[in-house]
This record gives C-alpha cells, structure tokens and sequence, in this order.
C-alpha cells in the first residue's frame, strides 16, 4: 500500500508538471472467470463443487466486490472520461464476507458446508472496506452484473472446469 501510495503521488506531480492527465483506477475486491483458483470466491465454488466443507472466519468483514467484466468496462470509462486523479473502481455496496459465501452455497445448493468461525478474524485485516464511487459513476459507468447474477455466471464457468 505504501509503494503504490508514493507511486501514485510521484505520478500525479509529473503529470501536473508536465500539463499531462493522469487518472488512477483502485480496484477494489473482483471475482468472476479466470480469476486465480486460490482466491476467496474460486475457492469456493471448487470446495462447495466437490462436496466439501470449508472452513471460514466469522464472516462479518465488509468489502466492496464487483465481477471483473464490470471492472473493465468501468476502467474503459474512466479512460475515456476527463476524470483525473484517483478514481474507485467498485460497486459502492457493503457486502458482508458470510452474505458472499451463503450466496455462493445457496446458488449450488450446499448451504450446510460453509462453517463460518471455524478460522479466526485476522485482527490486521479492515472490517470494512467501501468504494466511494461517485466519480466512476459520473462517467455514466453503469454495472452489468448484480451479485447473485455475477456470481451465477462465474459458478457455470467454473463447474465447466471442475468437471473435466
């Protein structure tokens, strides 16, 4: 965090002084295909395919997903707008870490394997962690998928892998 903040403050003073834009996407919390197997969602999806149980935190950490088509799209806005500066590039919706993992459950019909509080919280981790996006919404950005539609689309194109 603290190298991107200073690249960030190295670029945003070039480009002012050499009269140039400059806008910086943050990219919050993504998911959908071809995201990396051991990340949260994919992990998931694979345990919960194969009948297997897993093991989870309390759940009650707050983050900001989008599906990772609506991420690109957003970045192609922002790109073509005026913006400069920092730009968030998120959905602007809390969603609490067990409302994800019980949509996922619920969406392959294996509600009774998430066990939330199995792990503990890490205590370093935020609890909450928003995008304001008022300015990637300015762009007339709009996202394609809802959670439960994103998340359906990222579960078929997983179980078209597990299963071969």
């Amino acid at each position: 965090a603290t190298c991107k903040l200073a690249l960030f403050a190295i670029l945003d003073k070039f480009s002012k002084t050499h009269g140039m834009q400059f806008v910086w996407p943050r990219l919050f919390y993504l998911y959908g295909p071809w995201e990396h197997p051991k990340r949260l969602v994919p992990t998931l999806i694979q345990s919960l395919l194969a009948g297997q149980p897993v093991k989870l935190t309390s759940g009650d950490k707050v983050r900001d997903y989008l599906h990772a088509e609506d991420v690109a799209r957003a970045i192609l806005s922002v790109a073509k707008s005026d913006l400069s500066g920092a730009v968030n590039i998120g959905s602007g919706t809390p969603l609490k870490m067990k409302e994800l993992a019980d949509t996922i459950s619920s969406l392959l019909g294996k509600s009774g394997l998430t066990q939330f509080d199995a792990l503990p919280d890490d205590p370093a981790d935020p609890k909450h962690v928003l995008a304001d996006n008022r300015l990637l919404l300015s762009t007339g950005w709009k996202a394609k998928y809802n959670l439960a539609d994103g998340l359906k689309q990222t579960i078929e194109w997983w179980n078209s892998r597990c299963l071969k």
